[in-house]
């Protein structure tokens, strides 16, 4: 079980003094080692206990050092899951793939408060689903202008970083808070709710294939998409959507990536092509914005001094 913060494709486990994350190939390396003093045989599952793991860079990073993935691709909460579960799991399943479905489909309700998503993926099969988005990533760096404005639209419905149920809780709290002139900040409450750059690859892609005016080519590799990220993603929650992959709301500088998940696919290409560099993502005020502009007008309106609002730089 790894238990910390995550970020996805970004890392997981925070170093608490300087901030930065183990990145994927550092958490490979890891668990390498743990690979060799089980005599060479890969590990039968890793469960993340963090948000935002299941990501398709990890997933695809993690091939080879384990069998099975488990975790959200959402944000949880600091709960964490019942370890009582996951020990009596281990102790009665007959492989990782049986340890995953019951992981993964686990409704106790305060399990479903604490993470509202939950995925198993089979590692062994990350390898067709890599295939699958290095063709659509092809197809997708071959848009007309007007098909890749029509792809980041779609792509704005697919963006998932969803709080689980005790996670938006404490997110209301914390903006009532605001609203009531505490000294919490505005900056923190939007770096939780704005959208976020990874998309769920199921629902993207099902966007995508219903798209005529995208092209049969496209429509195609996105179907062929699906179909492999149904066969990785073994066992899941209702509401849940699997695996993510990033496709970044903005791109602010050139990047080029080496990692596993990038030589397999060639997903650079899909989103240099698709984001444009230094293009803003074009994102509207949220409601809390909204409505602390509306009684910052009324108070000044009526003469009272404008609140001082939260501090920092905005995300």
């Amino acid at each position: 079980m790894v238990s910390s913060h995550g970020k996805g494709a970004d890392g997981v486990v925070e170093d608490e003094r300087s901030g930065n994350f183990m990145q994927p190939h550092q958490l490979q390396q890891a668990l390498e080692v743990a690979r060799e003093a089980n005599q060479g045989k890969p590990l039968d599952l890793v469960f993340f206990d963090a948000c935002r793991m299941m990501a398709v860079e990890m997933a695809s990073q993690l091939k080879g050092s384990v069998k099975v993935a488990v975790g959200s691709l959402d944000r949880i909460d600091s709960g964490g899951y019942d370890p009582g579960v996951w020990v009596r799991g281990a102790s009665t399943s007959a492989d990782g793939l049986a340890l995953g479905r019951l992981l993964a489909e686990n409704t106790d309700p305060r399990q479903m408060e604490g993470l509202g998503t939950t995925a198993a993926v089979n590692l062994e099969l990350i390898e067709p689903l890599e295939q699958a988005l290095r063709h659509l990533a092809d197809q997708l760096a071959g848009l007309e202008p007007g098909q890749a404005t029509r792809v980041r639209e779609l792509a704005t419905f697919s963006r998932r970083s969803q709080p689980s149920p005790s996670y938006q809780y404490a997110l209301d709290n914390m903006a009532n808070s605001i609203l009531q002139g505490s000294s919490e900040s505005l900056n923190s409450w939007l770096e939780e709710v704005r959208p976020s750059d990874p998309v769920a690859i199921s629902s993207f892609c099902h966007n995508l294939a219903a798209a005529p005016e995208l092209g049969q080519s496209l429509r195609t590799a996105a179907q062929a998409v699906i179909e492999a990220h149904g066969q990785a993603v073994f066992a899941q929650r209702e509401e849940c959507d699997g695996l993510s992959v990033v496709l970044p709301l903005e791109r602010t500088s050139e990047v080029t990536g080496n990692s596993i998940f990038e030589r397999a696919t060639r997903w650079q290409r899909a989103v240099d092509h698709l984001i444009p560099l230094h293009s803003p993502a074009p994102l509207g005020k949220s409601w809390l914005e909204r409505e602390l502009e509306a009684r910052s007008g009324s108070l000044l309106s009526s003469g009272h001094h404008q609140p001082q609002l939260g501090g920092g730089a905005g995300p």
